[in-house]
């Protein structure tokens, strides 16, 4: 399943417990984080089931650059190898096991340079 959200506005007293500095969405609470749109970009969250496990990826740019950023998160996501039910994949799970973004030279080497790096996890510093 995917779905693309938009934040095309966002409030003026937006929850900055949530948000930080920058004006969100909030979507949906884990049991670990608030996942969040942020204003003025896209993000397409691919929900899989992998053997009983409900895996829930977010990639996320500038809605400007979206359409230019997409196929290059797609190769990422097409490289994601399923092991024993686990993904090796940016799962929450696994964003926890990590408990950092990517660096910048991964950035480079997975979604190219010229991309402004965000961080995919936006309540740990950035790599």
């Amino acid at each position: 399943m995917r779905i693309d959200v938009t934040a095309a506005s966002t409030l003026e007293n937006y929850p900055q417990d949530i948000c930080g500095q920058k004006p969100c969405v909030p979507l949906y609470q884990t049991s670990e984080l608030t996942i969040q749109s942020n204003e003025r970009y896209k993000d397409r969250f691919v929900i899989v089931d992998v053997v009983g496990e409900t895996v829930v990826i977010d990639v996320a740019a500038p809605a400007d650059k979206f359409d230019a950023f997409s196929p290059k998160a797609q190769e990422v996501l097409d490289s994601v190898e399923w092991k024993g039910g686990l993904a090796l994949a940016y799962s929450e799970k696994n964003r926890e096991t990590a408990n950092r973004n990517l660096s910048q030279d991964e950035w480079r080497k997975f979604i190219e340079a010229e991309f402004d790096y965000v961080r995919t996890c936006s309540r740990l510093p950035a790599g």
